[in-house]
């Protein structure tokens, strides 16, 4: 019934001339990138083969704007969100073939980035990624994607040199604005250059929660028992513990360095698999967490290291959905803990 809808509705042509709304191919990936989609949804580890296929098939434009006609995403964005909720390991040496591809769109180029860095805890794509953090002529996200990816693979001293470079490059420049705004002949050429050195120290704070995360590899490399250790620590601990620069940042961006530390910890338990079977308990406490980017990161290990079905895990998800059911600002988080909250609750062992 959804082909024989698909091909009336126009979804399902081959497309070697025109296509879009007004043709009569108007969308042909749409149907795999929802196929895609849910198989992300119902973390079905089973289909991976068939996602990484589809990943080294043409990408098919699967929406367009009904007013404006613009395409929207392809079936490859659907296929690395999968792959990511999935949070499908054995697909990481084909993603990082993908990301690096010089094919590979640049509008998709920034998600593979950061699919990668979810799934894999080698190290072989940091010059890679290294030398895109770096390069004045790559597209911002590209560079924004690299340098999370970095920071979420980092495992020794010598590895830091390009987050370094980067902090101190934006220190020097914010510290360069300052000294303009003093020699400045206005009031309104000093606040522009006043502004300037902020917009530089927001790069610095960047950098260094990223920095944070790189500190947090060094110190647990393979020990998933010292991730789960950061997770109840609060701030002031962490920036102790892990030497991370704090001179004069206020609550919210002390608050910041931890968020980072905490995604990389549990990112890498969770890319451990039953290895780290032992830290489901920590994971399970902070999974109340507000930030999304935290709540993602306890999802995917709590799939990835529990026995399943796993009680404990739902009854504890049931709890946070209930706590917070009520706050409209969650309900994308509050959406995303059913999915994992059902898959735990039903998935055989």
């Amino acid at each position: 019934q959804i082909n024989a809808l698909a091909k009336k509705e126009g979804f399902e042509t081959d497309c070697d001339k025109a296509i879009g709304p007004e043709s009569s191919c108007k969308a042909p990936g749409n149907i795999e990138f929802k196929g895609a989609a849910l198989l992300g949804d119902l973390r079905a580890k089973e289909a991976v083969p068939e996602l990484i296929k589809g990943l080294k098939r043409k990408p098919e434009i699967s929406f367009f704007d009904p007013r404006s006609g613009a395409p929207g995403p392809s079936s490859h964005n659907a296929i690395l969100d999968s792959l990511r909720n999935i949070g499908a390991t054995e697909a990481a040496n084909d993603v990082y073939a993908y990301m690096k591809n010089p094919k590979t769109d640049d509008l998709i180029r920034p998600l593979a980035i950061d699919v990668f860095s979810m799934l894999s805890r080698d190290t072989k794509a940091l010059g890679y990624l290294g030398k895109l953090v770096k390069d004045d002529e790559q597209e911002e996200p590209i560079r924004r994607a690299a340098a999370l990816a970095y920071a979420r693979l980092v495992k020794s001293n010598k590895q830091l040199g390009p987050l370094q470079y980067m902090i101190d490059r934006y220190q020097k420049e914010a510290d360069s604005k300052r000294a303009a705004a003093s020699k400045a002949k206005s009031k309104d050429e000093k606040a522009n250059f006043e502004d300037q050195a902020l917009g530089y120290d927001a790069l610095v704070r960047f950098f260094n929660e990223h920095m944070a995360r790189a500190k947090t590899g060094i110190k647990c490399g393979d020990k998933a028992e010292c991730y789960a250790g950061l997770l109840s620590k609060d701030a002031d601990a962490l920036i102790k513990e892990l030497g991370l620069k704090a001179d004069g940042l206020k609550k919210a961006q002390k608050e910041n360095l931890k968020i980072a530390v905490s995604e990389r910890a549990l990112l890498d338990i969770g890319k451990m698999g039953k290895k780290a079977a032992g830290t489901l308990d920590a994971v399970l406490l902070v999974a109340e967490t507000q930030e999304r980017i935290v709540r993602q990161g306890a999802l995917l290990a709590m799939q990835s290291i529990s026995e399943k079905p796993c009680k404990k895990c739902v009854e504890r998800l049931d709890e946070i959905i209930a706590a917070q059911a009520d706050q409209s600002t969650l309900a994308a988080l509050t959406h995303d803990t059913k999915v994992v909250r059902n898959y735990l609750d039903r998935a055989a062992k």
